[in-house]
This record gives C-alpha cells, structure tokens and sequence, in this order.
C-alpha cells in the first residue's frame, strides 16, 4: 500500500509541474509578458514563503500585490484561478485513481467511477496533446 501511495505521490507530483508548464505557456500565449512575468514572480515568491515563513518574504510579496493596476490584478488572479482550477482537477484524478485501485485489490466494483475518471483522463490528455486550455 505505502508503494501504491508513493506512486501516487509521484504521479501527482508529475501532473502538477505538466499543468505548471502548459498554464505558462497558455499564460505567455493569452495575456501580456507583464502578467505572465508577475504570475511568475508571484510563483517564486511563495514558494519562497513556504520554503521560509519569514514576515519579511510576506511583507515582500503583499506589496508585490499591492502595487499591480487593478486590471493587471485581475488578469493575474484569473491567472491563478485558471492553475489553481487545474491543480484540482489533477488531485481529484489521482485521488479517484487510488480509490479505484483500493477497490480493484478489495475486489469491489469500481465502475461507478470509470465515467468521471474517463472525463478527467480526456480533459488531461488533451492538454497534454494540445499545450491548449478551452476559454469558456
């Protein structure tokens, strides 16, 4: 079980820099080299603060904030939201991948979940394939 889980964890991870990379690149593509360049900064700011909680760093990245135009702000929130949605997508994926495989061990049924598996594996796929995310 705890190699199924650092699998996982793997997999996740992997997911996570792919989504990284092709949100940067729809972000250079669809918007300004400022935003993208902000959405960066912002990125590395706060990795930062993870890695060192230090209120300077805070302090650091709020004025970074503080000082965008209220368009660029909201071109960059939207940024985030778009990655943010994405992470999502891929922690519930891998989620209903492990649960699958639990009950495929367990022997249970685990066909319920093989429409939304399907759904989340085409959406990924064709990120993957196209480097292209869908404006609605």
């Amino acid at each position: 079980m705890a190699t199924h889980s650092t699998d996982n964890d793997k997999k996740l991870r992997a997911n996570i820099q792919l989504l990284r990379r092709v949100s940067a690149q729809v972000l250079k593509t669809q918007s300004t080299s400022k935003v993208a360049g902000i959405v960066d900064s912002l990125q590395r700011q706060f990795a930062a603060l993870q890695r060192n909680g230090s209120a300077n760093r805070r302090e650091q990245m709020m004025n970074s904030l503080r000082n965008l135009t209220p368009g660029t702000l909201t071109e960059v929130i939207r940024a985030f939201s778009m990655y943010f949605s994405l992470l999502n997508i891929a922690e519930e994926s891998s989620s209903l991948h492990a649960r699958r495989r639990q009950a495929d061990e367990n022997g249970q049924d685990s066909s319920a979940m093989q429409p939304l598996l399907r759904t989340i594996n085409a959406i990924a796929a064709g990120m993957r394939n196209t480097g292209q995310l869908i404006s609605f």
